[in-house]
């Protein structure tokens, strides 16, 4: 498992590195999407992952999963019927790692080289992506942090 959310109707969604599941609280698991396809995929992965690389995710209350593909370098929004798209496109270094929904609003927290050792130096920022489509930067933290 590399991610976990609560959605709608008390279901939990799960990630692993290929795939998204809804879980119910009487443990019934559904794939909502598996294995995922990522159009596009600029592949940037941990060893032993398979794409996309899924790690955070958050539901919103319609159930539309909105997921960070680290291993392609974008977050996707995965509808109820397991529709795939890409939302967002990091350029090298970045990779996102997690997602939150505000407000109509998705907020992603990327790091550099994020799949990579200790030593390629790992610095985040976070992006907004608007209701309208529109991307900014709210933060960068320029020096590397370390693990």
């Amino acid at each position: 498992m590399t991610g976990l959310a609560a959605g709608p109707e008390g279901l939990l969604y799960v990630a692993s590195p290929s795939s998204i599941f809804k879980l119910t609280l009487d443990g019934t698991v559904t794939p909502l999407a598996r294995p995922a396809a990522v159009a596009d995929c600029d592949e940037d992965l941990p060893p032993d992952w398979r794409a996309p690389g899924f790690r955070g995710l958050d539901v919103a209350t319609n159930g539309t999963v909105y997921a960070a593909a680290t291993g392609c370098r974008c977050v996707v929004k995965i509808t109820s019927a397991g529709m795939v798209s890409t939302v967002l496109k990091s350029e090298r270094p970045w990779n996102p790692t997690g997602v939150v929904l505000r407000d109509g609003d998705v907020y992603v927290l990327e790091w550099t080289h994020a799949n990579g050792g200790a030593i390629d130096g790992w610095r985040p920022r976070v992006r907004k992506i608007a209701r309208d489509g529109t991307v900014s930067l709210l933060v960068e933290i320029k020096e590397e942090v370390r693990r």
